[in-house]
């Protein structure tokens, strides 16, 4: 099942947060559709053209964001050698272009050969590990339960050793009336067969009464 067709958002600003910091946030699709609020799991990244075109447009009003310090979001402040950063960077998005690349035809990234993408990046990638997330363990599995009755398609691939299957199947054994549809092909970034399983997922979604 391919992609929907490209679209441009029809509305963007910014959010303040309590400490100060803008996220950025756009909206696209249907305005009177039905809301969609795409997020990016992982800290230092957020909003793309790409993740649009899951949603269809014509039953969708589509919402992204920025993640805080990320993209089109003011970024967090700075450590004090300039060139410590960059080589820390450097190294770091190396390491994630690779654990990534273990699905068949992975091509690296062009988003790290950007300097400023690297180091907001690995700062905040960094920060969030460091810190666990700031959430006692096992605290979202605890609170899934919260989910009973809403259904969930939940698509992983199996090549994805950032975030193990083991991960999604304990998700979905938590989360009664979640489907688990785990992808042979795909690996962390998806794309391929994973890639029709989302939009095949969204499109099913959009098709439920509300």
């Amino acid at each position: 099942m391919p992609l929907h067709p490209p679209i441009e958002p029809y509305d963007a600003g910014t959010l303040t947060t309590d400490d100060g910091q803008t996220l950025h946030w756009e909206t696209c699709g249907n305005p009177d559709g039905r809301p969609a609020l795409d997020l990016h799991g992982g800290p230092g990244s957020g909003a793309s053209a790409g993740a649009r075109r899951y949603y269809d447009p014509e039953r969708y009003r589509i919402v992204l964001l920025d993640q805080r310090g990320c993209g089109r979001s003011r970024p967090l402040a700075s450590d004090p050698d300039p060139a410590v950063r960059e080589d820390a960077a450097r190294d770091w998005c190396r390491w994630e272009d690779t654990h990534v690349s273990l699905a068949p035809g992975h091509r690296p990234s062009r988003r790290y050969e950007d300097p400023a993408f690297r180091l907001v990046f690995a700062r905040l990638v960094t920060h969030y590990w460091r810190h666990a997330a700031f959430l006692p363990h096992d605290a979202l599995l605890r609170g899934v339960t919260r989910l009973a009755g809403i259904p969930g398609t939940l698509v992983h691939g199996r090549y994805d050793v950032s975030g193990p299957p083991d991960i999604a199947w304990d998700l979905h054994r938590r989360w009664p009336g979640s489907e688990l549809r785990i992808i042979d092909d795909a690996g962390h970034g998806g794309a391929g067969a994973f890639t029709d399983a989302v939009v095949d997922a969204l499109d099913r979604a959009a098709d439920r009464p509300r």
